[in-house]
């Protein structure tokens, strides 16, 4: 059974973002990539690595977000949406959004000195 839209969280990819800033700021940059997702405040960040994709020049973030309300632009019955993010700065590459999950997905970066082998 499908989740409802308002339940989804969102993968979202192609962050030209230093997995180091807060989410706040994360949030009003996520705002900006385009009108239809809505104000930073409607946007909930849940976690912020860097990308595998070690091929990227430059390298980019992934993310896993939720929104208060299901903007717009994803208010439709796709499970991946790519969004222009030229007007900020970023070139010719767009920010994707998706519902599926497909392939690896890193949640976080802990500090060098915070791993542990046994």
């Amino acid at each position: 059974m499908r989740r409802p839209r308002e339940d989804r969280t969102y993968r979202v990819r192609q962050l030209q973002v230093s997995p180091d800033i807060s989410f706040d700021e994360l949030r009003s940059i996520i705002s900006k990539v385009n009108t239809g997702l809505g104000p930073g405040e409607a946007i909930q960040v849940h976690s912020l690595a860097p990308s595998l994709a070690t091929f990227e020049n430059p390298l980019t973030s992934v993310a896993t977000v939720t929104f208060s309300k299901t903007p717009p632009v994803l208010d439709n019955d796709k499970n991946e949406w790519s969004l222009s993010a030229r007007h900020l700065g970023w070139g010719r590459r767009s920010v994707i959004f998706d519902i599926h999950f497909l392939g690896f997905t890193v949640l976080n970066e802990p500090d060098p000195s915070d791993h542990a082998l046994e």
